[in-house]
This record gives C-alpha cells, structure tokens and sequence, in this order.
C-alpha cells in the first residue's frame, strides 16, 4: 500500500534524519518536512524519483547540498526559515525548478545562475534582498520597475511579496 502514498506531511516530530526507506515510496511527489530538526537535506530524499514538492520549512539546514541535481522532477523547493547562507550554483541545474522560497535565511548572495533558470517564475527572498539586489526597496511598485528588464526576459506574469520586518519603509511610488 505504501508504494501509493503521493503526500506525506511530517510536521512537529522532532525530525532529525529520514531514513532511506523513504526511496520506496515510488509514488511521492510531495514531500513535507516542516518544523523538525533536520541540519541537513538527507541523500534519502534527494533519492525518491518522483519527487515534485519538497518543503522543508522552519528546521536547522545550513547548506542545500549540490546532490540536489539529481532531483530531475523537483518543481518546488521550499527552504524557508532554516540557517542557509549560500545558495548553491547546483540549483541551476535542476532542469524543472520553477518555485524557490529561500526567505528567513541568512543569505548573502544568490548565483547569477539560478537567477538565470530557464524554468524558474517565482524565487522569493526578500529579509535581506538589500544585499542580493543593491538599492532594492521591498514594494511591489519599486520591485516591478527595477526588474521589469528581467521579468519580461523570463516571461515573469506575477510577483509574490513576502515582506520582512527588516525591509525599509518607503512610500509607494
């Protein structure tokens, strides 16, 4: 029965490591992990084939390993609220990755090739984005107009806003 499971949510468990039984679940596209205690994203999950959703909110991961290629299915990654500082240039390399959400972590930069991502239409990140993107003040009419350029290269139709408490006030232009 359990080759037919395609949504596990392991919320609030204490999760600290997912064993690699976890493969086979051939039958997994989404895959939640929230609030737990992973410092890692585990080889066994990286290893489930079909893998569309991976979330992976509020735990203790510091690094999204380069192995995260051979997720070849992976739409969305939900890495929010963990302690990342890089992302890794590997990310480019995920040929079905359209939704990155990296905020509440404390990333420095983001490659120019994961920005660059064929298949990507949403990256949010938006604590320091001061840093990522320089003079970028969080408000969708300032967002809109310093990445209009870049938005209309990828064929971007809509923006998602997470707002930080840590973002400037400025008045709408």
């Amino acid at each position: 029965m359990k080759q037919y499971l395609a949504n596990l949510l392991l919320s609030r468990n204490n999760i600290s490591n997912i064993p690699i039984q976890i493969t086979h679940l051939q039958a997994l596209t989404k895959l939640s992990i929230t609030n737990n205690l992973l410092q890692t994203i585990p080889s066994s999950i990286i290893q489930i084939p079909n893998l569309v959703e991976l979330t992976l909110t509020s735990n203790v991961i510091s690094v999204i390993p380069d192995e995260i290629v051979n997720m070849k299915n992976l739409k969305e990654l939900s890495i929010d609220k963990n302690a990342i500082e890089s992302v890794p240039v590997a990310l480019s390399r995920c040929p079905e990755l359209e939704w990155i959400v990296l905020e509440g972590n404390p990333i420095q930069s983001i490659p120019d090739e994961v920005l660059s991502l064929e298949s990507l239409n949403v990256l949010l990140h938006f604590d320091s984005m001061q840093e990522v993107v320089p003079g970028l003040f969080i408000s969708a009419h300032t967002f809109e107009r310093k990445m209009k350029d870049k938005l209309k290269e990828k064929g971007i139709t809509h923006i998602l806003f997470v707002l930080s408490k840590q973002s400037p006030s400025h008045p709408e232009v």
